[in-house]
């Protein structure tokens, strides 16, 4: 961490300017308890860590770019894309340049034996997360608020004046409407569509109902055919015919 870092920008104090440092080329599969456990370590009961974020890699998207950066010849290109970072706020410039010895170039050897070396620079941003807004003391104490209160008896007497009326006084209402041109116009056509539809329906059933009886006489007439058939009835008559037939001839 050099002097230049700890000059004003962006409108903040050069005293503060500089606290704020990012860790970046961390192990995707680095857990945040596990670094968080480290900077304690490292920091104690100094309070020289006043706050820190972190955000945890993509091991799927490290393993990605670093093939496209092989593949490309290019080692460092896409090196920290898919790792892990943490933005580190410090108490002071000593306090950051103690961490940047500890931190920067810091060998991270995961289970598969992949070795990243961790780096340490002042992050884009110097500002952080303000703590945790005094709480408000009217929170959760609606209930006994006295406007609440009577809007809720609002509400009841509202909705007890829209309660439905009894049957008799909602016909009473329905006959006390006035009747336009328009409505009785519309009510004389409706009435007009209702009883043509009532005659249609019942020219339909008649006229299944006669075909019907047809099916049913000419189902009987085939029947009877059959029967004198069956009984040389047809041949009976048929030998009447021509002995009346034969003596005419004569």
């Amino acid at each position: 961490m050099t002097e230049s870092e700890g000059q004003g920008q962006g409108g903040q104090p050069s005293s503060t300017v500089g606290l704020k440092v990012v860790v970046r080329m961390l192990p995707p599969e680095l857990t945040e308890d596990v670094f968080r456990k480290q900077v304690e370590d490292f920091a104690g009961d100094t309070g020289e860590v006043q706050w820190m974020r972190f955000w945890r890699g993509d091991l799927q998207r490290q393993q990605t770019a670093s093939s496209s950066a092989r593949s490309r010849g290019d080692a460092s290109g896409s090196a920290s894309e898919g790792c892990s970072r943490c933005y580190v706020k410090l108490r002071d410039h000593e306090a950051a340049r103690k961490f940047h010895g500890a931190f920067h170039g810091h060998a991270y050897v995961t289970e598969r034996g992949h070795e990243f070396r961790a780096t340490v620079s002042v992050a884009p941003n110097q500002r952080c997360p303000k703590g945790r807004k005094k709480r408000d003391p009217k929170e959760n104490t609606i209930e006994k608020d006295g406007d609440y209160k009577r809007f809720l008896a609002s509400l009841e007497e509202d909705s007890s004046s829209q309660r439905q009326p009894p049957p008799q006084q909602q016909q009473q209402q329905a006959e006390d409407l006035v009747v336009t041109p328009l409505m009785a116009y519309m009510r004389k056509k409706a009435a007009q569509r209702a009883a043509g539809a009532k005659k249609r329906r019942k020219k339909g059933q008649d006229k299944a109902r006669k075909a019907k009886s047809n099916n049913k006489n000419a189902k009987n007439k085939a029947e009877r055919e059959r029967e004198l058939m069956s009984q040389g009835g047809f041949q009976l008559v048929r030998r009447k015919g021509n002995k009346g037939g034969g003596g005419g001839g004569q």
